[in-house]
């Protein structure tokens, strides 16, 4: 009679060492596509927030004329929203005032904070202009 020698995923401990190793690939990819998408969730968010309040700030100095309801009506609406606030700018170019802010949103991610290398890329930091004709 002969013997039939099992594959190698039969063999005793082999599955379960497999098992184990294709699991925590599997975590660790997906802890890195949670904390991936985090960081993009935040990004889009600060965009379109910092989008709106530069928008808001042009408005007011359309209605207005005052350069410090403008700055104040962005730095409202950032930190309203839960953002950082880092600074308005306006900005004269021919025939239009420009406002410039800048806000930034920390994602809240499980692993990439802890990492010195990843760490920078959880602080999200955008800029947004807004034209207004004067």
């Amino acid at each position: 009679m002969k013997s039939v020698r099992p594959s190698i995923w039969c063999e005793q401990g082999t599955f379960m060492a497999n098992a184990v190793f294709f699991g925590i690939i599997i975590i660790i990819l997906a802890i890195g596509l949670i904390d991936g998408a985090s960081i993009f969730y935040a990004n889009q968010s600060a965009g379109d927030i910092t989008k709106t309040a530069a928008e808001r700030a042009s408005e007011n100095w359309k209605l207005y004329g005052s350069l410090t309801i403008a700055e104040r009506s962005a730095i409202d609406y950032c930190e309203e929203n839960g953002l950082e606030f880092v600074e308005v700018k306006q900005v004269r170019e021919l025939s239009s005032n420009a406002f410039s802010v800048t806000c930034s949103k920390d994602a809240s991610t499980y692993v990439f904070k802890h990492l010195p290398r990843l760490r920078d890329i959880t602080h999200q930091e955008v800029t947004s202009v807004s034209y207004s004709s004067s």
